[in-house]
């Protein structure tokens, strides 16, 4: 966005972005601006300290591996007010602001309490009505099998229930762009499996395999340009997964978001090839057999179940 910005010389952003000679160039521009936010807290007097010199240090030497193009001290520095500095290296090096332990009780009471109701039952989702099947839904709290969006129950299928997760270093699907943090961290994501399985099985770490579901019996994925691809990624066995489980984490496996050459106006737009490295799942999905193309979901908020489906691993 800012690369746009000043490529068409916006408002608001480049040199004097923030105001006369205070920059709006650089990520660190803005999100350093809001962790000054953080260390000046919500109330008069409830500042963090500043950062004494021994801070100062473990803050560069923690970051003395990245790249100047990452971390640059002078120009972090300059995004903020000289008076805030020691404030947001408190901050960062703490990964945000505690209070202390102290403060957590009055007497034997939590000091913060949630001051709202808490329902049990709730008159809303008890008047409301399930749009496919017409029944009305439960106001309260209860225990139902894996079903359609008619209430059908969904019998195994498979070998091995697929789960989906995602990395401590991974938010949605966007960071693949983040080299530092997880094309360093881990290039590719791969399809867990534990022990047990994978000696019954004959699989070993590294192995490539192919993921096939019921309702997608090839675990083939269409990506709508006249290209297809095999939903396939790499074994990796461990002894945290449960046997008849596997996992597979997302964000991984693109075939866009700059994974692929694109032509602009005549022009080539090279790809990044490892933006595409991975597997991505979401193709063989367990379908709702009362709609057309479109996944089990959960019925009152509406999101894309992603632990309800069956699948069998086929060795490549």
């Amino acid at each position: 966005m800012m690369a746009i910005a000043k490529k068409h010389n916006l408002s608001g952003f480049g040199a004097n972005g923030f105001g006369s000679g205070v920059s709006l160039i650089r990520p660190e521009d803005f999100y350093l601006k809001l962790m000054a936010n953080v260390a000046y807290g919500d109330k008069e007097g409830d500042v963090v300290p500043d950062a004494n010199d021994q801070e100062l240090n473990w803050f560069k030497q923690s970051r003395r591996h990245l790249s100047p193009a990452v971390f640059n001290e002078q120009a972090w520095q300059k995004a903020v007010k000289p008076e805030d500095w020691r404030k947001v290296v408190t901050v960062l090096n703490r990964g945000g602001r505690f209070e202390s332990v102290d403060k957590a009780y009055v007497g034997q009471q939590q000091r913060y309490t949630l001051g709202g109701i808490k329902c049990f039952y709730i008159e809303e989702v008890a008047t409301s009505r399930h749009s496919m099947n017409g029944n009305y839904f439960s106001g309260h709290a209860i225990y139902q099998e894996i079903q359609d969006s008619m209430g059908k129950k969904i019998e195994a299928e498979g070998d091995l229930k697929l789960i989906t997760h995602k990395e401590v270093f991974v938010t949605q699907s966007r960071t693949i762009s983040n080299y530092w943090s997880e094309l360093s961290l881990q290039p590719e994501n791969y399809v867990q499996i534990s022990r047990q399985d994978a000696q019954r099985l004959g699989l070993k770490n590294g192995d490539t395999v192919r993921v096939k579901s019921p309702s997608n019996p090839e675990g083939v994925q269409e990506l709508g340009n006249g290209r297809q691809r095999f939903v396939q990624g790499k074994v990796k066995t461990m002894e945290g997964i449960r046997p008849g489980v596997v996992a597979v984490s997302t964000g991984y496996g693109h075939w866009a978001f700059g994974s692929s050459d694109v032509e602009v106006d005549g022009v080539i737009i090279k790809g990044d090839s490892r933006r595409a490295t991975g597997i991505h799942v979401q193709p063989i999905f367990r379908l709702d057999d009362n709609l057309r193309g479109t996944p089990l979901s959960e019925p009152i908020g509406g999101s894309a179940s992603f632990y309800d489906t069956w699948v069998t691993l086929q060795k490549v």
